[in-house]
Parts: C-alpha cells; sequence; structure tokens
C-alpha cells in the first residue's frame, strides 16, 4: 500500500482510539461501542493491503490498541 494512503489511514484508526478512551472515561459505552466497531472494521479493510514488516507491524500494534480499548 502506499505509505501517504496507510499513514491517512493508520492516523484515522489512532484518532478513533483517542476518542473511544474519551467516551470510556465520560462512561459512554453505547458511543464507545460504534467507535469500536468502525477501528475494527477500518482495521480489517487495512491489515490485507499492509506491505513490508513495517506496516504490518503497525496493523497488529493497532490490533493491540483496538483490543485494550475493549
Amino acid at each position: 500500500m502506499d505509505p501517504h494512503q496507510f499513514r491517512e489511514s493508520r492516523i484515522k484508526i489512532n484518532g478513533l482510539l483517542e476518542q473511544i478512551e474519551v467516551f470510556a472515561s465520560k462512561k459512554d459505552i453505547d458511543s464507545s461501542q460504534a467507535l469500536l466497531e468502525q477501528a475494527d472494521s477500518m482495521i480489517e479493510t487495512l491489515a490485507p493491503q499492509a506491505e513490508g514488516d513495517i506496516q504490518e507491524r503497525s496493523v497488529n500494534n493497532l490490533k493491540m490498541k483496538i483490543n485494550v480499548s475493549r
């Protein structure tokens, strides 16, 4: 995948994870769940397009962040 597109996708997913933390701190479970589903969907789209070790590691790190947010 083009590094620029990959970086933009990664930044969007990280932004969602930050928003999830905010909603979680406010105990807004419905909003947190909706954003988790959106992040899951984005990572599932991104994962098969990852090329090379760096992109694959980045996808794995994002998956771990999503799992921690649950």
